[in-house]
């Protein structure tokens, strides 16, 4: 049948008409691969990480809330759920502390009781100080982390303009969301960056050492 058909379209004189038009079911939307480089890249997956409206759990939206309650207190301005977001992938704060950042407001990073049932690694559920860690004593409650705190500030107060605030979990979290205003009500860049800075190199550094 097959050779039949061959033959049939060796004799046929005439051209046929093709259609090279591809059906809307075959396109492909999204970044074509050549086009793709390292900074799309990573936009893309960023964007793909950003929870839509009703997409979070119970614990992030409680954790977006006490974010948005944290830095108010701090700032006098509310953040949106979405500033909070996309605060965590702006400037200064780096890739992997974005990462650490969206799992800090998820409340996946993988400490304390997180490895209660592992065999063999039973011993990592606790700090150096002997509690049992969570992201709250890792970052700000314990004493071995006070004294880094307290560092930072003796030269925030040296340095910069705004008051210090030692930050909590809310305010590491809501970081990149955070402005600091002068009294006419206007963003003080430099403290904004330097706060930030600060924050997120002692952050990381506490939870990378831990």
């Amino acid at each position: 049948m097959a050779d039949q058909l061959a033959d049939i379209g060796r004799e046929k004189e005439e051209e046929w008409d093709l259609d090279y038009a591809i059906p809307d079911h075959w396109r492909v939307d999204g970044a074509r691969l050549a086009a793709l480089n390292q900074k799309l890249a990573y936009q893309i997956l960023i964007h793909k990480k950003v929870p839509k409206p009703g997409s979070c759990s119970d614990t992030t939206r409680n954790n977006i809330e006490y974010t948005k309650d944290e830095v108010e207190r701090v700032t006098g301005i509310r953040p949106t759920e979405k500033q909070i977001w996309k605060g965590i992938s702006k400037k200064p704060i780096q890739r992997k502390k974005t990462d650490f950042l969206w799992k800090l407001l998820h409340d996946r990073v993988r400490c304390g009781k997180y490895f209660k049932h592992i065999p063999g690694w039973e011993d990592k559920q606790y700090c150096q100080c002997g509690e049992i860690e969570n992201p709250e004593h890792v970052l700000t409650e314990c004493e071995l982390t006070s004294e880094l705190w307290d560092k930072i500030a003796a030269v925030w107060t040296a340095t910069a303009e705004t008051k210090w605030t030692r930050p909590t979990r809310g305010i590491i979290q809501g970081i990149g969301s955070l402005r600091f205003m002068n009294e006419q009500q206007q963003e003080m860049h430099s403290d904004t960056y330097y706060y930030k800075v600060l924050i997120m190199e002692a952050a990381w550094e506490l939870w990378k050492y831990r």
